[in-house]
């Protein structure tokens, strides 16, 4: 008796207690966490599934977490940042968004995402909404963000997100900007990744370019003129920060340029590519499961 009452104290620090009755024996080590159902075995548990405390997996409750955002789809992950890759792809602002289930691709994940924003600034609202949907790693300096748009490690992978849009989109054109930016200035400049380890030559053999040549940066610029010098502060501000669009016109072919490209001259726009609304193609390192293990101790 003496033993259990002092097992049962030393025990309670750790926001556990536990009574050894005869025969039983102490798990040595154990530490107890919450298990989720998993029903699709990607290691992501259904956050609004039931739970239960133990050391080790059940069959049933096997994720660590409850941070799946489809249970039903093993190529969806976890929540990580703000968003679930589910609220994605709108054609207005006041619409409800398009379920969509982004693409898992080997050590990445992408998703698709839209932001509100002025005429100059919707270039730096993708980068916040990526980091936003990917959320941040903590490092010594302070935090790193997981996210960014997409850069594109082989033609497969791009394929493999394409194919998710043109499902998404269902032959309406998209225009979605992705991590290829705008060095130097606007006469002698170029195309260039923001990712410094990609091929900054392989740009062109990606995709085609719309129309057939390169966009100029200006092309981006619809309501700026480089002629009028009270217009030059704003351009030579937001230049560095101009991303090319990923664009599937309405033909179904797909080319890099400005996203007005992605709907042909004249027709509507159904708000695919307006002023105030952009489309952003993000990409993040797969999250590690064993990240977000949920100690009971901890809670």
């Amino acid at each position: 008796m003496r033993l259990a009452i002092a097992l049962t104290l030393i025990l309670a620090g750790c926001s556990s207690s536990w009574t050894i009755r005869k025969g039983e024996e102490l798990p040595v080590g154990c530490v107890l966490s919450n298990f989720y159902p998993d029903l699709d075995q990607d290691g992501w548990g259904d956050g609004a599934g039931e739970t239960v405390e133990d050391c080790e997996p059940e069959d049933r409750f096997s994720a660590p977490n409850g941070r799946d955002c489809d249970d039903d789809d093993p190529d969806t992950t976890g929540l990580v940042g703000a968003l679930c890759p589910d609220n994605l792809i709108t054609l207005e602002p006041t619409d409800p968004p398009t379920q969509y289930a982004g693409v898992l691709y080997g050590d990445y994940e992408f998703t698709f995402v839209y932001g509100q924003s002025t005429e100059t600034q919707r270039y730096t609202t993708a980068d916040s909404a990526c980091e936003g949907w990917a959320g941040a790693d903590p490092v010594e300096d302070g935090w790193v963000a997981r996210g960014q748009l997409a850069t594109f490690g082989s033609e497969v992978e791009a394929e493999a997100v394409k194919l998710r849009i043109e499902e998404a989109v269902d032959g309406d054109g998209y225009a979605g900007f992705i991590g290829i930016e705008w060095e130097g200035r606007v006469d002698d400049g170029a195309w260039s990744w923001v990712d410094e380890e990609s091929d900054d030559a392989g740009i062109e053999g990606f995709l085609n370019w719309c129309g057939g040549v390169p966009p100029s940066p200006l092309d981006f610029f619809p309501n700026l003129n480089p002629d009028n010098p009270d217009h030059i502060p704003a351009i030579n501000q937001e230049l560095e920060r101009v991303r090319l669009a990923l664009v599937l016109d309405r033909t179904g072919a797909w080319c890099l340029g400005a996203p007005s490209d992605a709907v042909m001259e004249g027709d509507a726009m159904h708000g695919l590519y307006t002023h105030t609304l952009g489309h952003f193609v993000c990409k993040r390192d797969k999250p590690n499961v064993a990240d977000y293990q949920e100690s009971v101790q901890g809670e």
